[in-house]
């Protein structure tokens, strides 16, 4: 990928995909499309500091975090249309900049009035950030790994900082989340200035009828969209309240904490189940496993009352998290080489992930989260009938293709 754009992507031979991209492109093309989204992997910390050390209503917390993400899925969807026309390295230091300066000003600010506005911007120039980070992810040259270690690094760093920081917010206060995320942002900014990327990504366009069928389905790439908004709606509307969640069901603060920081890391576990075998088992079949032990996990959660329970539940689902969305994200890569799908992909997520925690902030009552949980589950049985339909389109479809092509896509 070269600093001066995206040139029209040319098929590359098996050898020269090879050389191309490796594990440290990898990780470092995570942590580039982590720093501008990081809230959200802290999203139980963020809503719980800002309740307990800053004094919001759980309405105003859900608020606030949804429109942090909101902001972030403007910001993704304005990446759509300019991450094929201007330079990426300039454009994503100039972006992550911005963003460290905002995490700056957020540990000084305690109004509700003020956070607010001042988290939408973030969630903007943070989701430009993104979106640009995400279309180099795309145009890799096996997607569904590369968005599989994307979910592995952002579960690997958002399971140590809910592990550690609850205590430590609980005792210091809220701006100790800004510093994390600001130091996030600083890492990264280090990394798009000086990381060379070696031509990586200019994935192989397919040729021939059966290649472009998909690509020009329209019920195809919209299925796979709407899987991917209910799924992280479910997902966030959840997670966001995992610690009132928890406490509302007597569980103790410290329990809650190691449960979430804990089960965040046996999360990854699912990401590297995508990053070792790719699409090599297909797509249908494991999601509907994941799809049908994710529906279980949150089932579990009427009893979280129960420690075994609750700890069980944040695992399984954890790891489906972790499991299904590269292989979301794989689909959509895979239908338009060109990464500006995967670029829609993360404004839809976006606005899924923001969703959550809005509905999920006018259901929660008092001692009774049932209704969150219900309205969960049912997100979860149709985004299942919707990435089925899809991951068997994509598959059939992959099954005509030539070996080749197949050895590029990393089937």
């Amino acid at each position: 990928m070269s600093d001066t754009g995206y040139a029209k992507a040319a098929r590359p031979t098996p050898a020269d995909a090879a050389g191309r991209d490796g594990p440290w492109v990898y990780v470092l093309l995570s942590l580039l499309g982590t720093a501008g989204f990081f809230y959200v992997n802290l999203a139980a910390v963020f809503v719980d500091g800002l309740v307990g050390a800053l004094g919001f209503t759980h309405a105003q917390a859900g608020t606030v975090m949804s429109a942090n993400i909101y902001g972030s899925s403007l910001g993704g969807l304005v990446a759509v249309f300019v991450v094929k026309r201007l330079p990426w390295r300039p454009v994503l230091a100039g972006l992550l900049g911005v963003v460290l300066l905002i995490e700056l000003a957020s540990m000084t600010v305690h109004s509700y009035a003020v956070m607010l506005p001042l988290r939408v911007i973030d969630g903007v120039v943070g989701g430009l950030s993104v979106g640009v980070a995400l279309s180099l992810l795309a145009r890799t040259r096996l997607p569904d790994r590369a968005f599989g270690a994307l979910l592995m690094f952002q579960f690997a760093f958002g399971g140590l900082g809910s592990w550690l920081l609850p205590g430590i917010v609980a005792s210091h206060g809220m701006w100790v989340v800004f510093a994390c995320m600001a130091a996030m942002d600083l890492v990264a900014l280090a990394t798009a200035l000086f990381l060379r990327l070696r031509e990586v990504g200019r994935a192989a366009k397919h040729v021939g009828a059966k290649a472009m069928d998909a690509r020009r389905m329209v019920a195809l790439p919209v299925a796979v969209l709407l899987a991917l908004f209910l799924f992280q709606a479910a997902q966030m509307g959840l997670f966001a309240f995992i610690i009132p969640l928890g406490e509302a069901s007597r569980l103790a603060l410290p329990f809650i904490s190691s449960t979430v920081g804990w089960t965040t890391w046996i999360g990854a576990l699912g990401s590297l189940f995508v990053i070792v075998f790719g699409t090599k088992l297909g797509r249908a079949k494991p999601l509907g496993v994941a799809m049908a032990i994710t529906l279980v996990g949150i089932a579990g959660l009427f009893l979280a009352e129960y420690k075994s329970a609750f700890f069980t539940a944040n695992a399984l689902t954890a790891i489906t998290w972790s499991f299904v969305v590269p292989y979301l994200f794989g689909m959509v890569s895979v239908l338009d080489r060109s990464g500006r799908m995967a670029t829609l992909a993360g404004f839809v997520s976006g606005l899924g992930l923001a969703s959550g925690p809005l509905v999920a902030g006018w259901l929660v009552r008092p001692h009774d989260y049932a209704p969150v949980i219900g309205l969960s589950l049912a997100f979860f049985v149709v985004a299942t009938v919707a990435m089925l339909a899809a991951s068997m389109r994509v598959d059939a479809r992959d099954r005509a293709l030539p070996e080749t092509i197949l050895q590029m896509q990393g089937g």
